[in-house]
This record gives C-alpha cells, structure tokens and sequence, in this order.
C-alpha cells in the first residue's frame, strides 16, 4: 500500500474495543505503521494542543496539531474498557511527547512496555537512513522515559550493515545497546529494498561476511544486557496475563513488561488458574515465578 498515512476514526475503534470487551478479551494491541502518529480529523478536542515531538528530534514529515491524536486515542480506549491490557506498535520515537508518558504511567491497563526502534546508534548512520534524531537525543529520550515511568521495559529494532557503515560507526550502536540495555530487540542484517531513498541514492558495500560478523557482536552485547535486566526482576511482583500451557503443564503468560514467565506451583485454596485470568506472580528466577493469587488490572 502506498500513499499517506491514514487513521481510523476514534469511534471506530472504540466500537471495535467495546465489542472485543464483551467477548471477554483480555488485551488489545493498538497497530500502525507510525502507530503515534496518529491523527483522526473527524473531530478535536477543545484542550489546549500541545507539541506532538520528542524533544530535539527532527520532524520527519509535517503534521498538524489539529484532531485527536494517539494521545487521545489512548486515554479514549483505556478509559472506556479498565478491564482489557492496551498495547501499542510500532511507534517512531519522534513521537513521544509528555503527556503520552505521563498517561502511559498513571493508566494501569496501559502496558508499561515501549518499543522503541533504534535502527542504528550512529548519528551519521542516523542521517543517512533519514531517521531525524541522533544517538544522544534518543538517550535523552530513553531516561525521559525510565523517569516518567520506572518499571518501563524497551524493546527495539537495529540493523547492522547499512550503506556506507564503517567499523567505528557500528561501534556507536554497540554503544548504544549496551547502555540502554533492552528487554528485547530485533537485530538484522541490512538488505537494499526497492523503491526506498536508500534505493535510489545509496549503495549496498557492506560485505555479507562483515554484517554477519557484526551481527553476532551486537547480539552479544544486547543478550548480557538483556540477561542483566531479567535478572533485575527476582523478587518483584509482577502482573501476568496467562497465555498457554508449556509440555511440561505449566501455565506460561506475559507481564505487564511484556516478558514470557513460567508460573511454577499452583494457588493456595483449591484456586485454579485459567487461560486469560491475570496473576499476580512473584518473580522468583529468570522468567520463572510463583502465583500468588487470581487478580485484576
């Protein structure tokens, strides 16, 4: 599909979360390809408009603060069904003002998880991809984050191997990783698309056996930070949305975080869980914890 961003209106998708409520679904996944970009004209709130932009990020197109925003759209959907978990991606990290943190925050049906894709820790790389933030913008905006909301997790997307990156360039990225240090993230190998800037403007020199060497760097550098963050969670308490049952009968879900768990025992009082309930869980090993009894968000 081609052409300009378009958003659905906000009664539409409240209907739709509305419906999905009565059908006793427990989460719901907000998706766009710029998913906080989002702007529906049909109507605007009478509030005070505020900046759509991560502080001393670049716009990459023109928006209007006219409509309601993803924002809006949140605080509508989250407001109306308390019950159901709302997620949200993919977002750009352009659009990441305050007032969406702060809701993030204070909503407790909102997922305290932020995918926030990367692409790349140097800033000349960066410029090249024509992403409109450097690295240090993105840090800024990665502490914002942790500040506003102190049990966030991150996950996020990079490519190593993009026209042009040289061994120091790609040092910036290793740099960046090991900093944030990510729950989760996707790590590729870059390969020319048609029909892209990149495409048309650039060349893909980066030899096959040189992305493929950094990619098992980078992959190295995010697992010990991903290892060390996990471990950061024994002893916490943590809300899981029961998914599956594994082989070996355990009931496995997600926490607010968006981590996998496995819920070792049972619950204390002939209590059975079941698929869909919420658990609150005490995180005793890596992704592994103890129910500790049927709850709500």
């Amino acid at each position: 599909m081609v052409g300009k961003e378009r958003s659905r209106p906000v009664e539409s998708i409240l209907r739709e979360v509305q419906h999905l409520e009565e059908q006793g679904i427990k989460q719901v996944t907000l998706l766009g390809q710029n998913v906080n970009s989002y702007r529906d004209l049909s109507i605007t709130p009478e509030t005070e408009r505020y900046s759509l932009s991560s502080p001393a990020f670049k716009p990459i197109y023109k928006y209007h603060t006219e409509g309601m925003h993803f924002v809006d759209l949140l605080d509508v959907v989250s407001s109306a069904a308390p019950n159901i978990r709302f997620r949200f991606t993919s977002p750009h990290p352009q659009f990441f003002p305050l007032p969406l943190l702060k809701l993030i925050s204070s909503r407790s049906n909102i997922a305290k998880q932020i995918h926030l894709p990367a692409q790349s820790g140097s800033d000349s790389v960066l410029t090249r991809m024509r992403r409109g933030y450097t690295q240090q913008a993105y840090l800024d905006l990665v502490a914002r984050i942790r500040e506003e909301i102190p049990r966030v997790t991150f996950s996020s997307d990079f490519i190593v191997g993009f026209c042009g990156e040289t061994e120091e360039e790609f040092k910036e990225t290793l740099k960046l990783v090991e900093e944030v240090k990510y729950e989760m993230a996707f790590n590729f190998m870059y390969s020319l698309r048609e029909k892209t800037k990149a495409h048309r403007a650039l060349v893909d020199d980066v030899p096959q056996e040189v992305k493929r060497e950094r990619l098992g760097r980078l992959n190295e550098v995010y697992e010990r930070g991903r290892v060390e963050r996990l471990n950061g969670m024994v002893g916490s308490e943590e809300v899981v949305l029961v998914e599956n049952m594994n082989e070996k009968g355990q009931w496995t879900g997600r926490t607010d975080g968006n981590i996998r768990v496995t819920i070792d025992g049972t619950l204390p009082h002939d209590q059975e869980i079941g698929k869909r309930d919420f658990v609150k869980v005490k995180i005793t090993g890596r992704v592994r914890g103890v129910p500790l009894a049927i709850t709500t968000i």
